[in-house]
């Protein structure tokens, strides 16, 4: 037998796993189980999502400072004047339905020469 249908609808292959009538797949390689039951258990707390949040405008008038937790620079510059202007956009990440905003350990790390 290759494949057979079952009462409940579902296609049963070669003993080994049967596509249920809804779609999912039932088997071994599921630890006997659904694959959407196994997936979700497989990329519980992973991160699945990544993108660039909203958009902030910075203008620095001439002082150095770092930009928000997690943001990145995306566009701007110092055009002579030493009063810099930029664009800045959080890095985030989703996990289990929720977007998260990254963080940075904050320090001055140097390397030797």
């Amino acid at each position: 037998m290759i494949a057979r249908f079952t009462a409940e609808g579902a296609l049963q292959l070669k003993e080994a796993a049967k596509i249920t009538s809804n779609g999912d797949i039932e088997g071994a390689a599921w630890n006997n189980g659904l694959l959407s039951d196994y997936l979700s258990t497989v990329i519980n707390g992973a991160i699945t999502g990544i993108r660039m949040g909203e958009s902030v405008f910075i203008h620095l008038s001439g002082r150095l400072r770092e930009m928000y937790d997690g943001h990145v620079i995306t566009a701007g510059g110092d055009f002579g004047a030493d009063d810099g202007s930029y664009y800045s956009r959080p890095l985030q990440y989703y996990v289990n339905g929720t977007w998260y905003t990254a963080t940075y350990v904050n320090g001055l790390t140097t390397y030797p020469s």
